[in-house]
């Protein structure tokens, strides 16, 4: 149980971090390696990849699949949640469709 919790308060203060500054693309199990140009476009949009492959993390968020990626909001809430890989397009397309990108998006322009 102690386990549980310590991986619960690291990935909330590893999230934390992240609050209104980044996108977070949890992974859970393996993906195809990232283009350079992918990479670039999650780097445009603030969107940080990690792995959590933990037992606990997998326990945490609920993930019983062997693949699974969530989408955390700069707010810190849940986005999207897939359950096999998928095309980065969509991920992108998803964020850019966001109240909170559309902003960024607009500024940007400015």
């Amino acid at each position: 149980m102690s386990w549980i919790l310590s991986a619960m308060c690291f990935l909330q203060a590893d999230l934390d971090a992240y609050r209104w500054k980044s996108r977070v693309l949890l992974q859970f199990g393996d993906q195809p390696k990232l283009s350079s140009q992918t990479r670039s476009a999650y780097k445009e949009r603030d969107l940080v990849l990690l792995q959590a492959n933990t037992p606990q993390l997998r326990k945490f968020f609920k993930v019983n699949s062997p693949y699974a990626l969530i989408l955390i909001g700069k707010d810190g809430g849940e986005k999207a949640r897939w359950l096999t890989p998928i095309d980065p397009k969509v991920i992108l397309n998803l964020i850019d469709s966001m109240p909170m990108r559309q902003s960024e998006m607009r500024r940007q322009i400015q």
